[in-house]
């Protein structure tokens, strides 16, 4: 699968946990590269700044970036966004609506983990089914946040973003490891509260992290990213 053309966006990963739908998008918009080299995206938006948006400056040329986008908020972005007076990002911000209406996505159980570059949309098949072996959970996690991190896949070595996920954690550039999200376990003593490790089984209040919602960290409760699970990062 290649990147998104420009103005385009691509469901990369759509789940649904208790109700509340975690959509990944990957899409390509239009960078200015300035004269002096520095690199000034096309238009403004805080929300949005994994998506590089900015306003152009004068006297600059063009060229493409690709980026992975995870949310479970969309509502707001998309109300003011595909009103925006600058084209670029009514353009895109259609493109990523559009992408995500035409998408259903697949109801997972608790412990069931959202991992783009790794699935088909709306299944657990492997993503592409043909060339991906059946690993284990821990290592598709791996491989999703560093396919995210390269925004491509690897096909013919597989074992390269495996070792690529090591070398992020390693430099601690952990951006790519929000995109993969656990359904966190309902803990049964307390409501709105989640665990990465199911309650009742042997270890899990000495293993489990728990955490509140109704947001944990970016996303809306019962998501936990998986850069939450790292040491430090809670």
């Amino acid at each position: 699968m290649e990147a998104p053309g420009p103005y385009e966006a691509f469901v990369l990963a759509d789940s649904e946990a208790q109700g509340v739908r975690l959509t990944t998008l990957w899409c390509t918009f239009a960078y200015a590269q300035l004269l002096d080299a520095h690199t000034q995206p096309l238009f403004p938006s805080r929300e949005f700044s994994r998506c590089g948006v900015s306003y152009l400056r004068g006297g600059a040329g063009y060229a493409l970036t690709s980026q992975v986008v995870s949310a479970t908020e969309w509502d707001d972005f998309f109300a003011r966004r595909l009103r925006d007076p600058l084209p670029g990002v009514r353009n895109l911000a259609k493109a990523m609506k559009a992408a995500r209406d035409a998408s259903e996505p697949e109801a997972l159980a608790p412990g069931m983990w959202h991992l783009p570059f790794v699935f088909q949309t709306g299944s657990r098949l492997p993503w592409p089914a043909s060339r991906l072996p059946f690993y284990d959970d821990a290592t598709l996690l791996r491989l999703s946040v560093a396919r995210c991190a390269r925004g491509r896949v690897n096909y013919e070595d597989p074992e390269d973003d495996l070792a690529h996920y090591n070398e992020l954690r390693q430099a601690g550039n952990l951006a790519a490891f929000e995109h993969a999200a656990m359904f966190g376990y309902p803990m049964r003593e307390s409501t709105g509260r989640f665990s990465t490790t199911q309650p009742g089984t042997m270890g899990w209040a000495s293993r489990g992290a728990r955490f509140g919602g109704p947001f944990i960290a970016n996303l809306r409760a019962p998501w936990i990213q998986h850069r939450l699970m790292l040491s430090g990062e809670k």
